[in-house]
Parts: structure tokens; sequence; C-alpha cells
């Protein structure tokens, strides 16, 4: 697959859950829409660099940009922060959570 999601096999395209991470429909519509555009030979803007991921649970949990290692390895510093909703939540205040977050 090359940078317009295209295959090896010229008029046929990969994008979204069968490409792999991230499996997201935000994601998968950038994709599908940068593919589309090169097929029918329309320029394409190019792909963003940041996505939002979302985890649909409760309390529901997203972010966007690097993440706190990436930051930590450039050197970067990084100041976290727990939101009240899962601060008040069973899970929240569970040590595991809390070392998570």
């Amino acid at each position: 697959m090359n940078a317009d999601y295209q295959t090896s096999v010229p008029n046929i395209y990969r994008v979204g859950d069968v490409i792999g991470f991230p499996s997201l429909a935000s994601t998968s519509i950038e994709q599908g829409r940068h593919a589309a555009c090169h097929a029918v030979n329309v320029h394409a803007t190019h792909m963003p660099e940041l996505f939002p991921y979302g985890i649909y649970t409760i309390p529901e949990l997203s972010m966007v940009g690097p993440t706190e290692e990436e930051l930590t390895e450039k050197g970067v510093p990084v100041r976290g922060r727990q939101g009240a909703i899962l601060r008040r939540s069973p899970a929240g205040r569970s040590s595991a959570t809390a070392a998570a977050f």
C-alpha cells in the first residue's frame, strides 16, 4: 500500500479498519476521502497529523496529540490532570486507575 492507500492492484485501495491502527471513524473517513480523491485524479489535501482518539466507556476517555511517553522522550515537560468525573467515580478512586492517570 502506498501513501495514497493504493494497493499493488492500481484500482484497489485500503482504508479504515483493514489497515490497522488507529481503527477510528474519524481517521477512516479522512483516509477514504484521500483515497477517493487519488482514485479520480483530484488533488487531496494532506492527511492531518493529529486525530482524536475516543474510548466509549463510562466515563468516556479521549486524547489527541502525542502521549506522555513521547513528550518525555523528547524532553518536553508534561503536566497531567485527572478530570473531576473520573476522580468521583469508583474506578477513579481505585489505586490502579489513579496510577494510570
